[in-house]
C-alpha cells in the first residue's frame, strides 16, 4: 500500500530521478492513478489505514487515501520491491482492511 502523491512527490524532488523525471509523460499523482487503473494496477482504492505503534502504546498512526498495488502486477513491469518483515498483528489488520 502506498499513496500515489507519495510517489510523485518523491519522482519531482529527488535529484536522482532528475533523468527519469525527464522522460516521464505524467506530471501529477491524479495522471500516475490513472495510466495505473488503465494498466489494471489497482487491487484497491482508497485505503485507510490506523496501525499501533505496538501493544503497550495503542496510540498509532492515521495514513488515509493509501492505494493497493499488486507486487505480482509490478514484477510484470520489471519493478522489484524488497520484502519486509511485518508482525502477525499488523498482516491480519491488512488483511482485513482487503476483504473489505
Amino acid at each position: 500500500m502506498i499513496k500515489i502523491k507519495d510517489i510523485m512527490d518523491y519522482i519531482n524532488n529527488s535529484n536522482e530521478m532528475r533523468e527519469f523525471r525527464e522522460r516521464l509523460p505524467i506530471s501529477s499523482s491524479n495522471a500516475l492513478k490513472s495510466h495505473l487503473k488503465n494498466a489494471g494496477m489497482i487491487f484497491k482504492d482508497p485505503i485507510h489505514l490506523y496501525v499501533k505503534k505496538n501493544e503497550i502504546d495503542t496510540t498509532g498512526y492515521r495514513y488515509m487515501n493509501c492505494t493497493a498495488i499488486p507486487l505480482f502486477g509490478l514484477a510484470q513491469y520489471g519493478i522489484f520491491v524488497p520484502e519486509a518483515d511485518y508482525d502477525d498483528e499488523l498482516l491480519k489488520d491488512v488483511a482485513g482492511l482487503m476483504e473489505e
